[in-house]
């Protein structure tokens, strides 16, 4: 799949966004903590304000990224090259997503094998934040 500049950059700004909040942990600006139960990162300073700022620029790249792959994606079903009308492969995307209300997983999908790998992935993140919060460190 042929991903576009936008994506790119949100990605990279996602990573960034990470860098920043380790930093201002190690500082002591940012702290992670539970929202009732849901774990969350806080604070002051310089860090959790270019932190906020990355994560907003990054969901707005995405949603251009997303945007701008089905207007390339968009147009005829097939074409027509002389005598023959050839079909235009198609190609078969999937889309899926893991919402977490708490420690609940809400898990979606375009087919079953996204769903399936969906629910691979948050019982992954689970055991991650399971040990994370035995650890200490939420």
């Amino acid at each position: 799949m042929k991903r576009s500049a936008y994506w790119y950059g949100a990605v990279s700004m996602l990573v960034a966004a990470a860098a920043v909040i380790v930093v201002g942990v190690g500082l002591g600006e940012l702290h992670f903590g539970l929202l009732l139960f849901i774990p969350v990162v806080y604070g002051s300073g310089l860090a959790a304000g270019i932190a906020a700022l990355l994560i907003f620029a990054a969901f707005i790249l995405f949603a251009v990224s997303f945007g701008r792959t089905a207007e390339e994606h968009a147009g005829p079903e097939s074409t027509y090259s002389g005598d023959r009308r050839e079909a235009a492969t198609a190609v078969r995307k999937g889309v899926g997503g893991v919402i977490f209300i708490g420690p609940i997983p809400i898990i979606f999908g375009s087919d079953r094998k996204i769903a399936g790998y969906m629910m691979i992935l948050a019982v992954v993140i689970l055991v991650l934040l399971v040990i994370a919060l035995l650890a200490g460190f939420l």
